[in-house]
């Protein structure tokens, strides 16, 4: 049963993995076509995929900010982390509870996925959601048209938005430089 458990756990992994590689090939064949036509493959073109997520326990922090104050807030993050001897299980995560985004006055909340609940902590609900993929520096150049397609996709597709939004930084500035970073949104869905 461990070994079962182990193998699927592995080919799930593997499974994302190659849809990783497959959108990015699609994602490649969009830009050769669109050389091709000689358009400006520097436009977004933003794929946007659905994921049954599992629930998790996340450690997080939560407060009414200015979007210029996310790197403190995230120090702040990391360093009670540190001080409470907790195990990060993935990368770190921005949800923005406020039903309109103010940069200057938002609520945010930034967290990290840990293995059990304890003080600090709270269950993230899994279920459907839809996401896309953004790499580059993080800039509303990028992240307002993102934001604006998966809204978008969702009134055309019939769901709803069931829970915050949220970022997650596959690779971020503590991984590679500006451009080399990895975030990826997420937005909880239902019909």
């Amino acid at each position: 049963d461990k070994l079962a458990a182990l193998l699927e756990q592995k080919c799930r992994q593997m499974q994302q993995e190659a849809d990783d590689k497959l959108r990015t090939i699609k994602r490649m064949e969009q830009d050769i076509d669109k050389l091709k036509r000689r358009e400006n493959i520097m436009e977004n073109n933003f794929i946007i995929k659905t994921v049954e997520l599992p629930d998790s326990v996340i450690y997080g922090i939560r407060r009414k900010i200015n979007v210029k104050d996310f790197s403190e807030l995230f120090g702040e993050l990391f360093m009670h982390i540190q001080q409470k001897k907790l195990q990060p299980l993935g990368p770190p995560l921005a949800f923005y509870h406020d039903i309109d985004f103010n940069p200057e006055h938002s609520d945010v909340e930034v967290a990290v996925p840990v293995q059990s609940m304890g003080e600090g902590c709270r269950e993230l609900p899994g279920g459907l959601h839809c996401f896309t993929s953004i790499v580059g520096p993080y800039s509303n150049e990028l992240y307002t048209p993102a934001y604006a397609e998966l809204a978008k996709w969702i009134d055309e597709n019939g769901y709803r938005l069931c829970n915050a939004p949220y970022d997650k930084y596959v690779k971020s500035e503590m991984d590679t430089p500006g451009e080399g970073n990895v975030t990826e949104i997420y937005m909880p869905i239902s019909k």
